[in-house]
């Protein structure tokens, strides 16, 4: 299941060339078991390991995760997939009850 759904992302992109690692803030487009989506106004290459902190109300989802696809728009920002590869069971069935409730009741 693919739940369509707005909320407040912050990642920070796994970088071999700097011990400081810049949090970001995006929305989300879609979230699911195993992944997410959002939109970013740069490129991020596939393949791009990426630590997520997700608010799955009541809880906080942390995860790294790998930038599966990066398409461009047309209004020049980009549709940026996210796999999930490291998710704890707690995480997961958060996660699962998280999407659960949100479908039941539209999102």
């Amino acid at each position: 299941v693919r739940l369509p759904t707005a909320l407040t992302l912050r990642f920070g992109i796994d970088s071999q060339a700097s011990d400081h690692q810049k949090t970001f803030e995006a929305m989300t487009i879609d979230l699911s078991e195993g992944g997410l989506g959002f939109r970013w106004p740069r490129e991020i290459p596939s393949g791009t390991f990426i630590h997520v902190w997700l608010d799955i109300f009541p809880h906080e989802l942390k995860t790294k995760s790998r930038v599966t696809r990066c398409r461009p728009r047309l209004d020049g920002e980009f549709d940026v997939g996210l796999l999930f590869v490291t998710l704890s069971e707690t995480d997961h069935k958060n996660l699962k009850e998280f999407i659960s409730s949100a479908a039941m009741i539209g999102g």
